[in-house]
């Protein structure tokens, strides 16, 4: 109904506007004539004169009106830039006149410039005036409808919707662009929501929405980094511009680089030991997709208990503390399953009864009560079905027998809490290679299923008021989602962790590869109401944001007759119109506002983005070494190896200056010509 009335804010304010140039144009004329007019036809406009006061109210008026032009123009675009020195030429004999404020101040204005001069600015004048009101105040009138939106009202967002909608912020996630009244506006989410990305291969993903988010985003940022280019491009400017610590986990390496992360040394002591094991093997047994959980659900469950047992097994009483330690120890004793089962049995977990420990008799024991639990059960099984689930538990396990993962998960240098914890922002990049990340997809899957569970045990209370117990907020960038598989702990956990400061953005190619791996009634798309697609290349998922899209009124005009206008209905992008959408333009949906039709951005024509990404390369940073169930005292970037000398007058100053060159470089990169910033 906004859309339609006839009478509005801005229609009363273009009344007035053109209500004032009419009487500005009047005064003029009036005056003009009264000047150079014959005596019998002077008295007779002199009538029309005003009189000395309404006249300064009008030139008053005008005054202000030429400033709110120039306002505009530097705000809006190049509307009124066009205008401007026509408005100079029809103003300039009055600028610094001392009759400005008479009258009389035709009479001196064609003495000094001359009849046709004035007749030209007059007419320039009245003119100017009345387009500058069209063009400027035109483009901001609610679309006008013959009739009722009978048929539908959905059309594309507003710049003022932008700004409802979070999307004109300085900081925040990078979804695209937008050009309005000559201007760039860079579109920036700074809400809450997660978001969801659908763009098929080769689309350009990445250099328009991954890389210029994992640039802008000032907090502490977990990104699965599939080929390794968000390190290069990203990591030295994040260390540089926001002080974080940027950490680059790859399971395959082989020289030493990447940091080192344990699983089993998120485990806590008892009694949160049974959940923190049990959330580590479900992540480890999770399938490919959403079928095949389905239907190895039986081996699945059987499998996590043994898997289970074997965690805690191995962490009281095993000597490698790990994930790898664990597979050896199943293998060692494949064809002895039931040795295995009776060492759980007696083996002595508390020796000094420090945890309490009760049987199922309320007795005191030394032997973990679940792992023995488990184990009783297990041996009461038929002795082939207790292999073929030894069999699904040694599977879970058996991409950690790679040497190179055994290595690079075998001790901790940082733990999941220091995301949000730590005294710095601090940047983890998941950076295996796409050829392993079939074999380690398990891995990913636990690293983010982790940093989201532990990030959510805890909120404070400030001023009557509930907020993240987190230091920095996350964002978790989900590149290739579809790589990590069916992560059911991860879908579960996004109707939540938005309230615990964390943000999630999900990059899928389309929405029957969503649809695939979760299962066509997964709650995901639900969660994540602002979504970005890019011109997708299959008709499931271009009619599925076709409708999203809704249904406009159009109205028709008759060739025939006396033209009648006549108005229907139809999808405001149909299918065909959204499969053929264009290789630089995207659709983006936000929550509760209307949809913005924009343009992508690549960070490599954006010239401050672009000189971001072209610092060289740094290594891993490195927090203090983790060891099992302890906390470090004090979380810092690792000391030189040699003691630091006390520095004198000459390297302060170097230090001051190193300083100043870091900050002229944000600057500089930040105020070079292309798409400006957003004020």
């Amino acid at each position: 109904m906004g859309a339609n009335k006839l009478v509005s804010v801005r229609h009363v304010t273009l009344i007035g506007l053109a209500a004032v140039s009419l009487l500005l144009a009047v005064l003029f004329f009036s005056q003009f004539v009264a000047t150079i007019a014959p005596e019998h036809v002077r008295v007779r406009t002199e009538k029309l004169a005003l009189s000395e006061t309404f006249y300064r109210i009008a030139v008053i008026l005008l005054v202000a009106l030429l400033f709110t032009s120039l306002r505009r123009m530097f705000s809006v675009g190049l509307r009124e830039l066009v205008f401007l020195p026509v408005l100079v030429f029809a103003l300039f004999p009055l600028v610094g006149s001392k009759y400005l404020f008479s009258p009389s101040i035709v009479e001196p204005f064609i003495q000094e410039f001359g009849v046709a001069h004035a007749v030209v600015s007059i007419f320039i004048l009245a003119t100017l005036i009345f387009g500058w009101l069209y063009f400027v105040f035109a483009p901001r009138l609610p679309e006008s409808q013959h009739g009722d939106d009978d048929h539908g009202s959905a059309r594309f967002a507003s710049l003022k919707e932008l700004n409802k909608a979070k999307l004109l912020s300085r900081r925040g996630i990078v979804l695209g662009a937008v050009k309005r009244y000559g201007r760039t506006y860079v579109l920036r989410y700074s809400g809450d929501s997660h978001v969801m990305v659908t763009a098929p291969t080769r689309s350009g993903k990445g250099v328009n929405v991954v890389v210029p988010t994992a640039l802008e985003w000032d907090g502490s940022l977990l990104v699965n980094d599939v080929k390794g280019e968000l390190w290069q491009l990203t990591a030295h400017y994040r260390k540089v511009a926001y002080d974080s610590v940027c950490l680059r986990f790859d399971s395959t390496c082989s020289d030493g680089s990447s940091a080192r992360w344990n699983p089993l040394y998120e485990v806590r002591p008892y009694p949160h030991d049974v959940r923190d094991v049990e959330n580590i093997a479900l992540c480890l047994s999770s399938s490919e997709t959403a079928d095949n959980r389905a239907s190895d659900a039986f081996w699945r469950g059987g499998g996590v208990k043994i898997l289970k047992a074997t965690l805690l097994h191995q962490l009281y009483a095993g000597k490698d503390k790990s994930l790898h330690g664990c597979h050896r120890l199943l293998t060692s004793v494949a064809s002895e399953t039931e040795e295995l089962l009776a060492e759980m049995l007696t083996t002595e977990h508390d020796p000094e009864l420090k945890y309490n420990w009760k049987n199922e008799r309320g007795e005191p024991t030394k032997t973990h009560p679940v792992i023995a639990h488990t184990a009783k059960n297990l041996l009461n099984k038929d002795y082939k079905l207790l292999s073929n689930l030894m069999e699904s538990a040694v599977r879970y396990l058996d991409p950690f027998d790679d040497p190179l993962i055994a290595a690079n998960t075998s001790e901790s240098d940082f733990s999941v809490s220091d995301l949000m914890n730590h005294e710095k922002p601090v940047s983890l990049y998941l950076s295996t290679p796409l050829a392993d990340l079939s074999r380690v997809s398990s891995l990913h899957r636990l690293m983010f299923s982790l940093v989201f569970g532990r990030n959510m045990e805890k909120l404070d209370s400030t001023h009557g008021r509930i907020t993240p117990f987190g230091k920095h907020r996350l964002l978790a960038l989900l590149d290739e989602c579809a790589q990590l598989g069916h992560a059911k702990e991860i879908e579960e956990a996004t109707s939540m962790i938005a309230g615990y400061g964390i943000q999630a953005m999900f990059v899928f190619q389309s929405l029957s590869q969503i649809n695939k791996i979760y299962g066509r009634y997964q709650s995901l798309l639900e969660n994540c109401p602002v979504k970005v697609v890019y011109t997708p290349s299959d008709p499931e998922t271009a009619n599925y944001f076709s409708r999203m899209l809704g249904r406009t009124t159009r109205v028709k005009k008759s060739k025939v007759g006396h033209g009648h206008k006549s108005s229907f209905g139809r999808e405001l992008m149909t299918t065909d119109e959204v499969l053929y959408l264009g290789a630089k333009k995207a659709l983006i949906f936000t929550e509760a506002q209307r949809p913005v039709l924009a343009d992508k951005l690549p960070y490599h024509e954006v010239p401050p983005l672009r000189a971001r990404t072209e610092l060289p390369p740094i290594n891993s940073d490195r927090l203090s070494k983790v060891t099992h169930w302890s906390v470090p005292k004090k979380l810092e970037v690792k000391p030189p190896t040699k003691p630091e000398k006390k520095k004198g007058r000459k390297a302060k100053r170097e230090d001051a200056s190193l300083n100043r060159q870091i900050d002229l470089f944000i600057l500089n990169t930040e105020n070079k010509e292309g798409v400006k910033v957003n004020e």
